[in-house]
């Protein structure tokens, strides 16, 4: 409707000036003659009016789909990113850590940080991510951690050194997802 609405106008603003010029041209003779004349007038003014309202409404309910859906793309976005962010600083950490007998010990708080992190991104269904790139960024992570389950180890409890390459895949995907839906949500908020 947004994009006839120029149109619409410009047609009715062409029938009242040709009317107001009738009008002035050739005034009507008697006074029953102006009563259709003001009805003519008035009837072309309200089709102008409703199709003006009718365009405003339109434009108003697609920015607030544009917005929901936004929110939407945002919420999964910050879910993937602070998963990200965990399992980053679970990595450095384990990269600083002495190994004995190939294996490390993580601060427990760290470990059940990412476990949280994990399970939360993991628990977010793909029919709730509202476009189809942030389905594709959602599954790729879902994969990633599915891959990933038996490596972070429960609190307290040894991480073998082996396992370092696993948890590096899985910060690579959870960059590239979150980069994927920053995009995404930029995009969503222009459109």
């Amino acid at each position: 409707m947004g994009r006839y609405s120029g149109l619409a106008m410009f047609i009715g603003a062409f029938a009242a000036g040709i009317l107001v010029t009738a009008v002035l041209r050739w005034p009507p003779a008697q006074s029953s003659d102006w009563a259709a004349w003001v009805q003519a007038v008035g009837s072309i003014g309200a089709i102008v009016a409703a199709t003006k309202i009718a365009s405003q409404q339109a434009d108003r309910d697609r920015k607030l789909r544009r917005d929901e859906l936004h929110e939407r793309v945002q919420c999964v976005a910050v879910l993937v990113s602070q998963c990200r962010d965990v399992v980053l600083t679970l990595d450095e950490q384990i990269q600083r850590l002495p190994a004995t007998n190939g294996l490390k010990w993580p601060h427990p708080d760290q470990v059940n940080a990412v476990r949280a992190a994990m399970n939360i991104v993991s628990l977010i269904r793909p029919e709730q991510a509202p476009t189809p790139n942030t389905v594709g960024a959602l599954l790729r992570v879902q994969t990633a951690i599915a891959g990933c389950a038996g490596i972070v180890p429960m609190p307290s409890a040894e991480f073998h050194v082996g396992w370092g390459d696993k948890l590096k895949e899985l910060a690579r995907e959870l960059v590239g997802a979150s980069e994927t839906l920053e995009i995404e949500a930029a995009v969503v908020a222009n459109s």
